[in-house]
């Protein structure tokens, strides 16, 4: 019998001119079985949740979503790196250049959900790719965020982000969006792998 792993997976609020965002979306569509979190585009309230959600929830997997509306396909990001580095706001108003988002933490820290084999066994079934680069805005932070504290707690979460274009009715131009239902349905395979995976 498989014990099924503890998953915790966010998305975000939406933020910028669209009034949608298409991780907030896909998680909304998944199924109710696992614990779903709304992440704020606020650079200081998104810490103090990351953490919280690390420290009392202590889930064995932390899936973060995110939007990319620049991309084409769906993204299982490889690394999170230890800068902001944009003039756009968050919804606070506020934004960062060249800022460090731990003094004390490492340059970057990989994904630990293993991406690129998760990457290897999807691509032929659903447009993904792995992602070197989770830019350097709130979805980046809060990624670094949760693979920071992973660290300094010693603690056994396994943690990784999936970037989604925009979906079709988010946008007129077809050629930057996918249907979200093919991103619904390659997250929950995801999901279904890692439920499925033995312990470390």
């Amino acid at each position: 019998m498989i014990n099924m792993k503890k998953i915790i997976l966010t998305a975000f609020e939406p933020f910028g001119s669209l009034p949608t965002n298409s991780s907030f979306e896909v998680l909304k569509a998944l199924p109710e079985d696992d614990l779903k979190v709304i992440l704020p585009v606020s650079y200081n309230k998104c810490d103090d949740l990351i953490k919280h959600i690390l420290l009392e929830q202590k889930p064995d997997y932390l899936l973060l979503l995110g939007q990319a509306q620049n991309r084409r396909a769906i993204a299982l990001e490889q690394i999170a790196i230890n800068l902001v580095n944009t003039p756009t706001r968050d919804n606070d108003g506020n934004f960062y250049i060249n800022h460090l988002i731990k003094e004390d933490g490492h340059h970057g820290y990989f994904n630990t959900i293993e991406a690129s084999s998760l990457v290897e066994e999807l691509a032929s079934t659903f447009p993904l790719y792995l992602s070197y680069s989770a830019g350097t805005y709130v979805c980046n932070y809060s990624f670094y965020l949760a693979l920071y504290y992973v660290n300094q707690y010693q603690l056994p979460t396994k943690v990784g982000f999936i970037h989604f274009p925009l979906y079709k009715k988010q946008t007129e131009d077809d050629t930057l969006a996918l249907e979200l239902d093919t991103m619904v349905k390659a997250t929950s395979r995801i999901i279904k792998i890692l439920h499925n995976k033995k312990s470390s």
